[in-house]
């Protein structure tokens, strides 16, 4: 939780004599000689404010330091935040940032700071490197946020934005390093997702279009042909889908319901499998076939004699086969090392079977 986040419940407390208007808390504007609480308003939600008197604007983090005539790492620091030299990130144009995110490298030297504000027109982020604001932006490909942590655990969780990784973190606790990428859904590409490799990765999105799609672009660069065929650990897309939950949700937006161990059954949930053997070919044309590979097998009893677990990748290609021996086409990419019987694939999709593959 941000510095924001924790000052919003105490709008009332920093202003008691004002009035609540649906989502707005309508007060006196401290900054001046007001009387009148009906031209100076404070959301509730987001901690913006507004004087239409003056059509002056600003963020409820600002406001209280130009009250109490405090600077930003004071304030912070009441609330259990440290920053450090706070005086550097003042910026000339936003003021004093809501948040400050550090970024390491995966062997813990520091690349630089993501600031975020939050204004009247949204959140804007600034990085801030080598003791200045920095236009360029930190060199790609960029460090992944918490990333220097990975060497304490396997089990990683992806999510999207340091908000929500540093929430999400504090749920979980040391089962999980939870990271995030810089940029957004836009810059998935723009980040150093190679360090990953040998972890059992899941990944969850936010409750939109771009959060989930951003999810799925990390999904096809986690799974591509550099993690190893057999022993790649598990990589998994949550689905949120079934959870209802608010469009945009993320675990940023969680209450006290939301326990380590809620969160831990989620992720630990089989993915939903939809497909049937009369559409299944067409299925996994129309979608990334890795999202649901392991549901496949396990709906199907399907066995693995390998001596270990088969890589996702692995249980891909024999679901491609499986594929194209339904479509009369045996021979459709077989490697050399792998040994399939026919009677195997011809009994791919007949759920009263047991199989065994043997790799």
């Amino acid at each position: 939780m941000d510095l924001n986040s924790i000052l919003i419940p105490k709008i009332k407390e920093f202003f008691p004599n004002g009035e609540q208007k649906g989502d707005e808390w309508w007060t006196c504007n401290p900054l001046r000689d007001d009387t009148q609480p009906n031209s100076f308003s404070i959301n509730l939600s987001n901690g913006l404010w507004k004087d239409f008197a003056d059509n002056s604007s600003g963020n409820l983090v600002k406001l209280i330091c130009d009250v109490k005539k405090i600077k930003f790492g004071e304030l912070a620091k009441q609330y259990g935040f440290t920053v450090i030299k706070e005086k550097q990130f003042h910026h000339f144009k936003l003021g004093y940032p809501n948040a400050i995110y550090p970024y390491h490298t995966i062997d813990g030297t520091l690349v630089g700071y993501i600031c975020r504000f939050d204004t009247q027109n949204g959140k804007e982020l600034r990085p801030y490197s080598n003791n200045k604001w920095s236009k360029e932006g930190f060199p790609v490909p960029h460090p992944l946020f918490n990333c220097h942590k990975l060497i304490q655990c396997k089990k990683i969780l992806i999510v999207e934005g340091e908000k929500t990784c540093i929430s999400a973190q504090k749920i979980l606790g040391d089962d999980f390093v939870v990271v995030t990428w810089l940029g957004g859904a836009s810059a998935v590409n723009k980040s150093d997702w190679s360090i990953l490799s040998s972890k059992s990765i899941y990944l969850w999105p936010d409750n939109d279009e771009p959060g989930i799609k951003a999810m799925q672009q990390i999904y096809k660069k986690l799974t591509t042909a550099e993690r190893d065929f057999i022993e790649q650990p598990e990589i998994k897309i949550i689905d949120i889908s079934y959870l209802n939950l608010p469009k945009g949700w993320d675990l940023a937006d969680a209450d006290e319901s939301w326990t380590r161990d809620k969160i831990i059954e989620i992720l630990e949930q089989q993915p939903k499998i939809t497909a049937t053997p009369e559409n299944f070919p067409s299925f996994i044309v129309e979608h990334d076939p890795r999202l649901w590979v392991d549901a496949w097998f396990k709906s199907r009893n399907v066995k693995i004699n390998s001596g270990h677990e088969l890589s996702i990748n692995g249980k891909l290609f024999l679901l491609h086969l499986a594929v194209a021996e339904m479509n009369c086409d045996f021979t459709a990419n077989k490697p050399e090392k792998s040994r399939i019987t026919h009677q195997v694939l011809r009994n791919a999709f007949d759920l009263k079977i047991e199989h065994e593959i043997k790799i």
